[in-house]
């Protein structure tokens, strides 16, 4: 008798018997047995930290400290004369007795420093509030007053006087020591390195799958238990990447490289949350601490000029020697528009860094090597992550793994886990840009 559906010997009387009865026959993905993947790559911040010598520094323990030393010699530090105090230098000169009344703050507007830092013998430039070509240079006759300094005049441009002018404060510059011969010894200066602190986080990630398909051969792109791990793992490095470059944030209102008070954030259980600290809260911090400078950039797209973007690159260079650049997609963007307006400026691809393509900005003043990353969406995808990769070590304290959870007659669960932080040395030397 004959069987229902296709059989031998019987024909085929339309397109749709024909089809049914090859599939019966075909096999299913012959050609193409993989499993495509989409961005099966989304975090090239960690690609380049695992791929660095770095990436084997072993952490001492979830909560680590360590020193900062940023050299007097680095750079002239500058001061500013406290507005309130006034003084005619032009009517001074080289013959004229000490002076003294002059008190000296960190900011334009800020308080006098008490004691301040100046020494018997220190060396200052003075420099004119409109015209920064007018200057005066003064040297400390005495230290006896912590409050003023007492300096005698050495040279001046004509025209030169000190200003009271909160908004413009009268820049002082400490530029080196000068003595007489046979002067006595000079009085000592102590410069204190400076104790910061961080944290390692813990990043978990679970996966699940059941017994049977634990068990079965016939799936197309291999083991299933094998592709659950590799997902995880890549859900977590995404993670990582995100969390170390712009998410984390090491709890600390006011400080976040300060030792940990005596309030750490608890969770709900009442247990410790360890928090690493990101590139971008050491950027902002290291700025709002006065340890960084000014190290954010923003600037308008349709309308910046090379002569700021310029201005930029320079600023943003003063300090380190290994920058590397990590922007979104419309922060390339807006430099490629830029390369158009200008033809000093060129985007070419770059070299290849451990798997992933770098494309080169060329500018008149510096070459920059930058990574497009893809997962800098939303509110940085028109910003760019400016890294001296000699000052940033990732710190594992465990590394990473993946254990079994569950085991029974229905499911197998594992968890992956990872606990790692980010160091991020001397702030200075690595900025934040924005094209608004």
């Amino acid at each position: 008798m004959p069987k229902s559906g296709l059989t031998y010997g019987v024909d085929i009387t339309s397109r749709t018997q024909l089809i049914d009865g090859l599939d019966s026959q075909r096999v299913f993905f012959d050609d193409d047995a993989k499993l495509h993947e989409l961005e099966p790559s989304a975090n090239p911040f960690l690609t380049v930290l695992l791929g660095m010598k770095t990436a084997k520094k072993k952490a001492s323990g979830d909560l680590e400290s360590y020193v900062e030393h940023r050299g007097s010699y680095i750079n002239d530090p500058l001061y500013y004369v406290k507005a309130s105090d006034t003084t005619a230098i032009a009517a001074l000169n080289a013959n004229a007795a000490e002076y003294s009344g002059l008190s000296v703050s960190l900011t334009p507007a800020g308080n006098a420093i008490s004691p301040h830092p100046f020494k018997k013998g220190d060396v200052m430039i003075l420099v004119d509030t409109v015209d920064e070509t007018k200057t005066a240079t003064i040297i400390m006759s005495d230290t006896d007053d912590d409050d003023e300094i007492k300096f005698k005049l050495l040279t001046s441009t004509p025209g030169f006087d000190i200003v009271a002018n909160a908004a413009n404060a009268t820049k002082l510059y400490h530029v080196g020591r000068a003595f007489a011969e046979g002067a006595e010894e000079s009085e000592a200066r102590y410069e204190k390195p400076v104790t910061c602190w961080n944290e390692i986080g813990s990043f978990k990630e679970s996966y699940s799958i059941t017994d049977q398909l634990a068990a079965s051969t016939q799936i197309v792109y291999g083991n299933e238990m094998l592709k659950q791990l590799s997902w995880a793992q890549m859900r977590l490095l995404k993670d990582v990447d995100r969390m170390l470059l712009y998410a984390s944030q090491r709890i600390n209102a006011t400080n976040p490289f300060a030792a940990p008070g005596n309030s750490p954030l608890l969770n709900a259980d009442g247990e410790i949350i360890r928090t690493s600290i990101s590139m971008e809260q050491a950027i902002r911090a290291g700025e709002a601490v006065g340890i960084g400078g000014n190290r954010l950039f923003k600037m308008t797209s349709a309308t910046v000029t090379p002569d700021i973007f310029d201005q930029n690159v320079i600023d943003a260079t003063r300090y380190g020697s290994n920058h590397l650049c990590f922007a979104g997609a419309g922060f390339v963007a807006a430099l490629s528009s830029m390369a158009r307006r200008n033809s000093q400026y060129k985007l070419e691809p770059g070299d290849t860094m451990y798997g992933m393509k770098l494309k080169k900005y060329i500018t008149p003043y510096q070459d920059l090597d930058i990574v497009i990353h893809k997962g800098m969406k939303g509110r940085l995808d028109n910003a760019m992550f400016m890294v001296d990769m000699n000052q940033i070590h990732l710190r594992q304290l465990i590394p990473m793994y993946s254990k079994p959870l569950v085991t029974n007659r229905t499911a197998k669960k594992w968890e992956m886990r990872w606990d790692v932080g980010l160091r991020v040395y001397l702030p200075e030397a690595h900025s934040l840009w924005f094209m608004v």
